[in-house]
């Protein structure tokens, strides 16, 4: 498991007279986790599994509807876990014998 945190940048885009910007909308590609809407970033996602994941962050407007195309992260990887091992001695060869 991994912590995912996203943040972004913003570029000024010109919509038409009337558009009111709302929250931004941040999520990941997959549906065990919920997207957050928020004013301001970073976000976080706590426990993300091993996967392959893209982040996608979009600007809301005051009715939640997408201002814009949404902005997407890189494809990236959360690796499975390293599984340590434990070195025991077990039976190898064995002799008899027979007197």
């Amino acid at each position: 498991m991994a912590t995912v945190v996203v943040s972004w940048t913003t570029k000024q885009v010109a919509f038409p007279e009337g558009v009111v910007a709302g929250k931004t909308k941040v999520s990941l590609n997959d549906p065990r986790f919920q997207p957050q809407e928020v004013d301001a970033g970073p976000v976080t996602f706590l426990d993300v599994p091993a996967g392959s994941y893209v982040a996608t962050v979009v600007k809301l407007d005051d009715k939640k509807q997408d201002l814009g195309a949404p902005a997407l992260s890189s494809e990236f990887v959360i690796a499975p876990p390293v599984v340590t091992e434990v070195q025991v001695d077990v039976p190898d060869v064995v002799n008899v014998v027979v007197e």
